[in-house]
């Protein structure tokens, strides 16, 4: 297979995940414009009736299906004998926007994002505006979901093993992978990714660190061949090698962990786009726009568009009154924009609202253990969601169908847990509204009013008031905070909403110097690993900031992940829904479908599974 073709289809696949999971190009179509809408919005609707279908092909993925794996050969002197290789297909632009009529090279494309990112070093920030910004336009991961039919192909990777036993996955890089700066991609790069930059606690790759505890080691077999070794078998191997960004170890090397730590925009990869300017004593930092600019030495096929621009813009008035002037390209939209754009002849912009295996949920998240004893206090607060009954009640008492219908037009889908559709159990229904049956449990859990005035205290005399935090810019936000309070506040609880930015709830939720903030996950995948989230052990130093602990819960997560057969391990997450469902360590709120204005410089632009 020619690799210059690979190559260059790979470039043309890239520019869609500017956007996330829209294909686009500089192409001025003006005429035909009204057909070009309608033909956007049937699209969309059409990308959200294929959900069964996905999900259909994602479990078949899950069990390995349709990954052309076979014997190794004499060409194969890098692998391991008598196991079989794994050969992706060939990258392929779905829609090449280079044969559209009207196709123009160069240009900038801005998009207005609702909050500046938070970091834009590697592995520091978990935020999905950053993440989406690292590994989508500046960082290489292995290799990559394909964004029309989920199958995973290779991206820095050209191939590679997988152990029957699931101990270790060799990978053989492309020859013709190089960074930004021309120096070549190695296997030694990936070693360091893993095991001296995210595995180093110095450099505070807390969240991301806590998802690689299987792996082991990473050895060096050859100049373009890395071996991946692991602890226990587990089912996200694949996921953990072949999906996360490489960073290259010249560059992270010489600045050093310390360095890293405290960066805010040390952003160095091997992808299409490289940030414009990269100086350590004069780092990017929020809220400024982040400028990228075209990668001329990328190895693949140069993109098209020569500068992509990310601009924090809150208000989403502002956001889509910025697409309709042509001040941005892109913009994330809400319920009423997209539904009032799709209902009117505006030329300007047009609305895409659709489900796909990248949608994600929406939660609250509760501070299970509680505040930490504030400075010159022996004792920490009591905490206010430790009881299993409280968290439920606090779901119960909020109308999720009307958050729904009066903040999305009815196009979210009230959440059942945490799970995407592949992997959920489908018998299980979220907690009805029930105001009623809410006091009730609270009752139960020993929240009482018990001075009369008109807020409830616990056994130990604490009031139940707490401070609820939210990040400004999205659909849910303040709407979201305002209609907690006013409905807490009918139970007897008091509570204070304050907006913040993402930078500063992430240093809250690492901290615990919270009480509940609304927050939401996108998936990565058909399959989502809850270990980081909901495992006890990853309490003290990993992503479970919320303090869940459930031995039940604990136990069947080890399990799944340890169970390399689908059916099997499909079983054990539907009984850990189950756990969830019943202990609501989070209030799952809604499935949320992509939103998206385009303005009407983009053409080519299409709504992806």
């Amino acid at each position: 297979m020619n690799r210059h073709n690979r190559a260059r289809d790979l470039a043309l696949v890239l520019l869609v995940l500017v956007v996330g999971v829209l294909a686009l190009a500089l192409v001025v179509q003006q005429d035909r414009r009204d057909v070009h809408l309608r033909a956007l919005a049937e699209q969309a609707e059409r990308q959200t009736q294929m959900l069964g279908e996905l999900v259909r092909v994602a479990e078949a993925r899950a069990r390995g299906e349709g990954e052309p794996a076979s014997a190794a050969t004499a060409a194969d002197d890098w692998a391991r004998p008598g196991v079989d290789v794994v050969r992706p297909a060939a990258w392929r632009a779905v829609n090449d926007p280079r044969v559209q009529p009207g196709f123009a090279d160069g240009g900038t494309v801005t998009e207005a994002v609702e909050a500046p990112p938070g970091r834009l070093t590697p592995y520091l920030q978990p935020d999905s505006i950053s993440q989406r910004i690292i590994t989508e336009t500046v960082c290489e991961s292995l290799a990559q979901y394909d964004m029309a039919t989920l199958e995973l192909r290779g991206w820095l990777a050209e191939a590679w093993q997988v152990d029957p036993a699931g101990l270790w996955l060799r990978v053989k890089i492309r020859d013709e992978a190089v960074w930004s700066d021309g120096a070549p991609v190695r296997a030694e790069d990936v070693r360091y990714t893993f095991m001296d930059y995210v595995k180093n606690p110095r450099v505070q790759a807390d969240a991301f660190r806590a998802a690689m505890n299987e792996l082991a080691d990473v050895i060096v077999v050859s100049e373009k061949v890395a071996e991946f070794r692991f602890g226990a078998a587990s089912f996200i191997i694949e996921a953990l090698a072949l999906r996360n960004p490489i960073v290259p170890s010249h560059v992270y090397g010489a600045w050093g962990a310390e360095r890293i730590a405290s960066s805010t925009g040390l952003l160095v990869g091997s992808g299409p786009w490289r940030l414009e300017r990269v100086d350590v004593d004069e780092q990017w930092a929020a809220p400024a726009p982040v400028e990228l600019v075209r990668n001329e030495r990328y190895w693949g096929v140069v993109p098209p568009v020569e500068r992509v621009r990310f601009v924090a813009i809150t208000d989403a008035a502002a956001r889509l009154a910025a697409v309709q002037k042509g001040d941005a390209d892109l913009a994330r939209g809400t319920p009423e924009q997209v539904l009032s754009v799709r209902a009117s002849a505006d030329a300007r912009v047009s609305g895409l609202a659709w489900t796909n295996m990248r949608s994600g949920h929406a939660f609250i998240a509760w501070n299970i253990r509680g505040r930490p004893a504030a400075d010159g206090e022996q004792n920490a607060p009591e905490p206010l969601f430790a009881d299993a009954r409280t968290r439920r009640a606090l779901t119960m008492m909020l109308d999720r169908e009307k958050l729904n219908a009066d903040l999305y037009g009815g196009l979210a889908r009230v959440s059942r847990g945490p799970f995407p559709p592949s992997q959920a159990d489908a018998a299980i229904e979220p907690l009805a509204f029930d105001a009623g049956g809410a006091a009730a449990l609270l009752r139960e859990a020993g929240w009482i009013d018990r001075d009369g005035d008109g807020v409830l205290e616990s056994a130990g005399g604490t009031p139940f008031a707490f401070e609820l935090l939210y990040v400004p810019g999205g659909v849910l936000g303040e709407r979201l905070a305002l209609d907690v309070k006013d409905r807490a506040k009918q139970l007897g609880i008091e509570v204070t909403v304050r907006a913040t930015d993402a930078a500063a709830l992430g240093a809250a939720r690492k901290s615990r110097g919270f009480d509940a903030c609304i927050m939401s996950l996108n998936w990565s995948g058909p399959e989502s690993d809850p270990f980081a989230m909901y495992h006890s052990s990853q309490i003290a130093s990993g992503e479970n900031w919320i303090g869940y602990a459930n031995p039940q819960a604990d136990e069947l997560i080890d399990t799944a992940r340890a169970e390399r057969r689908f059916k099997e391990r499909a079983a054990l997450w539907r009984e850990l829904h189950g756990v969830l469902a019943e202990d609501q360590p989070v209030t799952f709120l809604l499935e949320v479908p992509w939103i998206r204005l385009v303005g009407a410089r983009l053409g080519n632009v299409h709504a992806y599974p």
